[in-house]
């Protein structure tokens, strides 16, 4: 129950039912999704919104996160950070509140990362980089962190000279897309992604979308 819980604060009932649709669909080899690129450049400092709890933010490192006993991250997440961590091309951030991690996400220097695989189609130049896997405790949702780490995430890229930032967004993640607009990301193209018993089918439309 929880975990649906979740899902309708994430997302709202209408596309928490949406969602469930989708799941039952991957389970018998069926896939779709609707993606939105956001795209923001990166010329000036973000003055950050202040989040309703204290926070403090912080670097991570692989430790910080194999040892983390508030977002819990299973096996396969904990391999997938390894990965990011070993290759150099990645960085981590974290949002504590009393001494708990409560938020985490990342940034992709060089790999446009998505899941599902898109990188054949997308990819980033030497001034870009990728807002990528942002991660809030359930229970401190709704908060304001998402928006407070964002504009964190920007001011750190500003400070590593990158001129642009780029993200991608499931269209039905209502909240992640007002997140995201709060702090000057745009809607530029959207990314539909079908799989049909393991064959991929992707299509991509550049159009204006309202966040």
């Amino acid at each position: 129950m929880s975990s649906i819980k979740n899902k309708i604060n994430q997302y709202g009932y209408k596309n928490s039912l949406i969602r469930e649709f989708k799941a039952i669909g991957r389970k018998f080899g069926l896939m779709y999704e609707k993606y939105i690129l956001i795209i923001k450049d990166l010329d000036d400092y973000i003055e950050p919104p202040n989040p309703k709890i204290e926070l403090t933010v912080k670097e991570l490192n692989y430790e910080n996160l194999e040892n983390d006993n508030s977002l819990k991250f299973d096996l396969n997440k904990l391999l997938l950070f390894k990965k990011r961590f070993s290759s150099g091309n990645y960085i981590a951030l974290g949002a504590y509140h009393q001494n708990n991690l409560v938020y985490c996400c990342w940034i992709s220097l060089k790999n446009f990362e998505t899941s599902p695989n898109l990188k054949n189609s997308l990819k980033l130049d030497k001034k870009e980089c990728l807002i990528v896997d942002a991660y809030t405790h359930p229970e401190f949702r709704g908060l304001g962190i998402h928006s407070y780490m964002n504009a964190i995430r920007a001011n750190k890229l500003h400070d590593l000279n990158k001129k642009r930032a780029l993200g991608l967004v499931l269209a039905e993640n209502i909240p992640s897309r007002k997140a995201q607009s709060k702090i000057g990301f745009r809607g530029e193209k959207i990314i539909l992604y079908i799989k049909i018993f393991g064959k991929e089918f992707i299509k991509i439309k550049s159009k204006e979308i309202k966040l």
